[in-house]
């Protein structure tokens, strides 16, 4: 919960648990537009709040295991890549280099950032 990081032999139970999440919401008359697997996927928040370090491939590799789910389970749920700060547009353009990942992306999450007065 305070940092860390995603255990890879974890990413098909993961993508699992999103279906059954999503199922749940939509069950209730809550359809989910989107998701992302974690906020801010590279940083832990130096154990400030629950938070774990998505490396980038297995950010894709979870795509490749929760797509197939997604349309198995007819969901027509999108998923957004990176879900962090500007600085890592990189990381989104070697991920979106992967076929599995540009098949089923729909956005780049971003997050903007904020500079302070006096820095």
């Amino acid at each position: 919960m305070l940092g860390g990081s995603m255990r890879r032999r974890y990413i098909p139970n993961y993508a699992q648990y999103f279906v059954k999440f999503l199922q749940g919401y939509a069950a209730e008359g809550v359809p989910v537009q989107a998701i992302t697997p974690q906020n801010e996927v590279d940083t832990d928040q130096d154990g400030r709040m629950p938070a774990c370090i998505w490396p980038q491939e297995y950010e894709i590799e979870f795509i490749q295991k929760l797509g197939p789910l997604l349309e198995q389970n007819h969901l027509a749920t999108k998923y957004w890549i990176l879900d962090h700060n500007y600085n890592l547009w990189g990381r989104a353009v070697c991920e979106l280099d992967n076929p599995a990942v540009r098949s089923m992306r729909n956005a780049v999450a971003w997050h903007g950032l904020r500079r302070r007065r006096g820095r």
